[in-house]
């Protein structure tokens, strides 16, 4: 059996963040940085939705307690999670740190 001509659509491509060097991926043209904690249940329940983006999204998924020197792109104190923010190279262009708000942001990407 051929595979021949069969569409495999294209995933975008994400990082869980095991170094704290998010400034690595900055110069992505565009970036979604996930802020997630240990224990948080809607950050588990996002995380599916983030595989499924266009290609030209390139995510990072930053444990927010791992990850202090990773934690000073955001510049206000993290009150809720996930929080995710969009960068176009380097750029902030949206900040979400509401549950229900995050996932509806992530499935309309």
């Amino acid at each position: 059996m051929s595979n021949r001509g069969s569409y495999i659509p294209a995933m975008n491509e994400v990082i869980e963040l095991t170094k704290d060097n998010l400034e690595h991926y900055m110069s992505s043209k565009w970036l979604l940085v996930v802020y997630t904690t240990k224990g948080c249940k809607s950050c588990v329940k996002i995380k599916p939705h983030l595989y499924g983006l266009e290609e030209k999204y390139k995510v990072v998924i930053v444990d927010f307690d791992d990850n202090p020197r990773s934690q000073r792109f955001f510049k206000r104190k993290l009150m809720m999670f996930p929080t995710m923010t969009l960068f176009e190279q380097g750029y902030l262009v949206k900040e979400i740190e509401m549950d229900a708000e995050a996932l509806a942001f992530a499935k309309s990407l």
